[in-house]
């Protein structure tokens, strides 16, 4: 989907604020959640898992400092080679 790394920010929906929600389009894929794009761009935007009552955003489109820090990588053995994972906290 991405072809490299890609950041998300975990948040309960309630928490989150869409500016130009118009101008997302949706796809279910899968029984369980459902992914935004820009309906002009294409950008991948947020990932909706409807059971955890969450979006999973996609942290380059937040505005402003975020105090968040990267917990975990996902994939980790089929990265490519080309970069080097961030060290996760002890």
């Amino acid at each position: 989907m991405h072809g490299n790394f890609n950041a998300f920010l975990a948040a309960p929906i309630a928490d989150v604020t869409l500016a130009g929600a118009n101008a997302l389009v949706w796809y279910q894929s899968s029984a369980d959640s459902r992914r935004a794009f820009c309906g002009t761009c294409g950008a991948r935007v947020l990932k909706d898992v409807t059971p955890a009552g969450r979006w999973l955003v996609s942290a380059g489109l937040i505005d402003g400092p975020t105090d968040k820090r990267i917990i975990r990588n996902l994939w980790a053995p089929s990265k490519p080679d080309w970069y080097d994972l961030p060290r996760m906290p002890a």
